[in-house]
């Protein structure tokens, strides 16, 4: 296998034993896609790219994703892959899938009257010319008809009650690489999440998390607590990434 350590020029942002570790995780042994978990790591770090491992560990766990084409699962390695795109920008793409072409989604006709009316807009907008558009757009409100988040990171306090677990956890960004064109703001605002975990669900996962290099992964539905200016996160699945790891089957031999 062709070693996957940074040249020593460029200081490493993980070691070999990480990089490989990952790739084991991920049941990726082929040298290319090892050199892409390399330059992944160079261009997010450690830490992030943990992020991702869980986060497709845990849709994996969740059903999985269909390739393109919806004939078939993707490997976790796949899923993998896809996800991390979405925190790369056009240029780190470029560099670390270069020897694959880009899918471009084949575009079929729509018809047109089933689509909401646009309201014209000037090409390119900041962040901080969002508001008339959106007032624009209250008038009628669309409805949802179903939400879910998942959350992924460490608590540092909880609060254990009779039936129930809360804690707090608070999102700084960075955002993942989004869109060309979509507004944003210079400095992503802190957004602290109240999180309410079963008892019988917190059980599950509280032995786990003393373990400081793990980490919760809570899905659940979200809403507005305008009283606590947080938003409330109601877990309907608790776990973590190193049990995600552990409950894994293991690969079928060739």
């Amino acid at each position: 296998m062709t070693d996957p350590s940074p040249p020593p020029d460029q200081p490493p942002t993980a070691t070999k034993a990480e990089i490989l570790q990952i790739a084991k995780t991920l049941h990726e042994h082929d040298s290319l896609a090892v050199r892409q978990i390399q330059r992944i790591v160079r261009a997010l770090g450690l830490a992030t790219t943990e992020t991702v491992v869980a986060e497709a560990l845990h849709i994996e766990e969740a059903g999985g994703l269909l390739v393109a084409n919806g004939t078939r699962r993707r490997t976790l390695g796949g899923i993998f892959f896809v996800i991390v795109r979405q925190y790369l920008n056009p240029e780190q793409q470029q560099s670390i899938f270069r020897r694959f072409v880009a899918y471009k989604p084949q575009v079929q006709a729509t018809d047109q009257s089933l689509l909401p009316p646009v309201i014209p807009a000037p090409p390119s907008i900041t962040w901080n010319e969002r508001e008339p558009l959106i007032a624009s757009l209250q008038t009628t409100t669309g409805k949802v008809t179903s939400v879910k988040v998942t959350l992924i990171g460490r608590p540092t306090r909880v609060s254990e009650q009779a039936q129930f677990t809360l804690l707090t956890l608070t999102y700084t960004g960075p955002l993942p690489s989004l869109p060309k064109g979509i507004p944003v703001p210079v400095k992503v605002p802190a957004t602290t999440y109240s999180v309410y975990i079963g008892k019988k669900q917190w059980k599950q996962v509280a032995e786990a998390l003393t373990n400081p290099e793990d980490m919760l992964i809570v899905e659940g539905v979200q809403i507005l607590d305008a009283t606590t200016k947080t938003i409330a996160v109601f877990a309907t699945k608790t776990t973590t990434k190193l049990i995600q790891q552990a409950n894994r089957p293991p690969k079928p031999s060739a």
